[in-house]
C-alpha cells in the first residue's frame, strides 16, 4: 500500500515540485539524474539512451543529408521524457507543442515554434503539456546511416564519460 501511494503521489508531481524538494545542497545536475531516476516507475516516462530507441508512443523518424543527421521525435502529451547527453552543441528545434524542460542551465517553459542550440553536454528532463515534435540536428561527417555509430559519435552515456571526454579531448572526429 505505501509503494502504491508513493507511486502515485511521485507521478502526480510536477517538475518544478520535484526539483525545489531535491535542490537542497544538489547541483542542478543532481537535480536531474534524480527526476530521471524516479522517472524510472512511471508508467508515462520514457528514458533516453544508447541503444534504446523503442518507444512505443513515441515514434522516432531519422533523415539524413549530407554531413547530417536529424532525428524526429513525437511525443504525446502527458509524457515525461529524460534526454541523452550530447557531445556537441548542434540545433534544437520545437516544431510544434508546449514542454517543460529542465537542464543544469534551470527551468524553461518552451512553446512552438521555436529553436535553439543545445550545448555540448546537456542532459534534459521535460514534460509535454500538448503534442510535441521536437528535431535535432547532429553532424554525420561520413553519411554515416547506422544508428549505434551515429550514437557512439554523438552521445555519451553519462556524466562522467562525457567529462572524461573533455579531460582527454577524446571528442569522436567529425572528419
Amino acid at each position: 500500500m505505501i509503494a502504491e501511494q508513493k507511486n502515485t503521489e511521485t507521478i502526480n508531481e510536477t517538475y518544478c515540485e520535484v526539483a525545489e524538494k531535491n535542490i537542497g545542497n544538489k547541483t542542478m545536475r543532481d537535480v536531474i539524474l534524480a527526476i530521471e531516476q524516479g522517472m524510472k516507475d512511471m508508467p508515462d516516462a520514457w528514458i533516453g539512451s544508447k541503444g534504446n530507441r523503442d518507444c512505443a508512443d513515441c515514434p522516432l523518424t531519422h533523415t539524413f543529408s549530407d554531413g547530417i543527421y536529424l532525428r524526429e521525435l513525437f511525443i504525446p502529451a502527458g509524457k515525461y521524457i529524460g534526454g541523452e547527453i550530447h557531445i556537441h552543441n548542434h540545433p534544437v528545434f520545437l516544431m510544434e507543442g508546449e514542454i517543460i524542460v529542465i537542464t543544469e542551465q534551470g527551468y524553461k517553459h518552451l512553446l512552438a515554434p521555436e529553436y535553439f542550440i543545445s550545448p555540448a553536454g546537456t542532459k534534459r528532463v521535460a514534460f509535454t503539456l500538448s503534442d510535441t515534435k521536437w528535431v535535432t540536428c547532429h553532424p554525420n561527417p561520413t553519411d554515416e546511416k547506422d544508428l549505434d555509430k551515429l550514437e557512439d559519435l554523438n552521445i555519451a552515456t553519462s556524466f562522467e564519460e562525457y567529462d572524461k571526454i573533455l579531460q582527454y579531448k577524446e571528442i569522436p572526429l567529425l572528419t
